[in-house]
């Protein structure tokens, strides 16, 4: 078994952590930084730093079948995620009270870390893949399954070394590690007085856009879908480092989903509001997010759109669409009469934009597991619409370019206590691709009968804006 020890974190942040292990060497490099910062959450206390020896995670989707059933198309895409959990190392041993936990609080022993794009969505419904998206995201699933990661406890200030390693090996690995952390920081702070140096330009005139929303109306008034959710991209060209964008979108947007991961084709780099699915044994759980409204300059003024936002019928109309969608998503894998919903329609308050919160709760049922689960779930009705399959369709139609990453997964599949695998999935939003010296960002708004064309275009560009401020700070000069 191995042995799990702690230490005091109280003067060392996970950001700080990165920077001093990026700095020494390629056998302490840093793989991925997982937080919980901002907004109404229970998973604030720790943070996930791996780094060092880690085995690459690729799902491709080129060789899935073309017919079949539905359930005999996601058959092996299923498998292959369960495959690729089953070899990822455990980390830590057994029970004792030092194993790492997850953001959600749930145990974490290892697992896979990435992210799973919207074709691996539209595989999973049995939809004609989409071409190669622009950014170069993969086809499928993209992560790691790493050997080390650092947990910080920070309501204890205790920081824990999680490892495959085990006796002199990981005696000599801590020692690496602690070395590494005792040395102070040279690098520069953060960096300050924003200049638009790089700006994020979108990849779809506004008029194009305002006519992909009036076909959409005509769809649903036709009675083709109810909902459908319109994304549109940006761009910008610049080479600053991930973590410099990772540190300023922390401090623009803290957020219940933080990340930063390093894949073989590019980074990531996020601040999520949305979880998209939580299983911890035998419960899993969804928290649909549908209506938005900007943030107040004053307190009266951000009152009044918290208001506005209960108020609006169309706001409304959507929330409770999309619940009811979670709630029939969960009941596919739920033990009769566990389905439940609270809280129901809550204003939740970030940076940027405030949203309509609502939380679907229930116990899996018999050999359901999170893969299941993820399955039912993916991809989250408040980035495609209703009906999914339909909405989805619809979007292959309007949407004039691929998706990627955006309206995916990031997030952890974890080894379990009892031997099933757990799942801590964010929605993909609010995500920016880094390859090759450009960032690529999208955004979307929900479609309905009722919409305002020229409104859904300012909601999409209000869910930019975090991105495009953290981007001009992360370029700006340094303190």
């Amino acid at each position: 078994m191995q042995d799990t020890r702690d230490f005091p974190s109280d003067l060392e942040t996970p950001v700080s952590a990165y920077l001093k292990l990026a700095r020494s060497g390629p056998g302490l490099r840093p793989r991925f930084l997982l937080e919980s910062v901002g907004g109404d959450t229970r998973d604030g206390g720790t943070s996930f730093l791996g780094f060092g020896e880690a085995e690459a995670v690729r799902l491709e989707l080129s060789h899935l079948p073309d017919h079949g059933s539905l359930d005999e198309r996601r058959g092996p895409l299923l498998h292959a995620l369960r495959r690729a959990l089953a070899r990822a190392p455990r980390l830590g041993g057994g029970e004792e009270p030092g194993a790492a936990t997850d953001p959600t609080g749930s145990r974490f022993r290892g697992g896979l870390v990435g992210a799973s794009s919207f074709s691996l969505a539209r595989a999973l419904a049995g939809l004609p893949l989409a071409p190669e998206d622009v950014a170069g995201t993969p086809t499928g699933f993209l992560g790691l399954a790493p050997h080390h990661v650092l947990v910080f406890d920070h309501r204890r200030a205790r920081l824990t070394l999680e490892s495959s390693t085990t006796g002199e090996a990981r005696r000599a690995l801590e020692d690496e590690v602690l070395d590494a952390l005792h040395r102070p920081l040279a690098a520069p702070g953060a960096r300050t007085n924003p200049c638009p140096t790089a700006r994020l330009q979108p990849t779809t005139p506004r008029s194009s856009f305002l006519e992909r929303v009036a076909t959409a109306q005509r769809a649903i008034v036709a009675g083709e879908i109810y909902q459908v959710v319109l994304s549109m991209g940006f761009e910008a060209s610049s080479d600053v480092p991930a973590i410099d964008l990772y540190r300023a979108l922390r401090r623009v947007d803290p957020s219940p989903y933080l990340f930063l991961i390093h894949l073989e084709e590019c980074a990531i780099v996020g601040a999520s509001p949305e979880a998209l699915l939580r299983v911890d044994g035998r419960e899993a759980s969804v928290q649909p997010i549908a209506g938005t409204r900007p943030r107040g300059t004053t307190r009266s003024l951000d009152l009044a759109l918290e208001r506005e936002l209960l108020a609006d019928p169309k706001e409304a109309a959507e929330h409770v669409m999309l619940v009811d969608m979670a709630r029939s998503d969960l009941g596919r894998v739920a033990r009769a009469g566990t389905v439940s919903v609270a809280p129901f329609r809550e204003v939740h308050r970030f940076r940027e934009v405030m949203h309509l919160v609502s939380g679907v709760r229930s116990e899996l049922l018999g050999a359901r597991d999170a893969f299941d689960a993820f399955c039912a779930t993916f991809p989250a009705g408040t980035v495609v619409g209703a009906p999914r399959t339909r909405a989805m369709e619809w979007i292959g139609r309007l949407e004039a370019e691929p998706r990627g990453f955006y309206g995916g997964a990031v997030g952890l599949f974890g080894h379990g206590p009892d031997g099933r695998p757990t799942a801590n999935q964010a929605i993909a939003i609010r995500t920016a691709v880094l390859r090759k010296g450009k960032i690529s960002v999208r955004a979307g708004a929900g479609i309905v009968r009722g919409s305002v064309p020229e409104r859904e275009y300012e909601e999409v560009l209000a869910k930019t804006r975090a991105l495009a401020r953290a981007l001009s700070l992360a370029e700006g000069p340094r303190r």
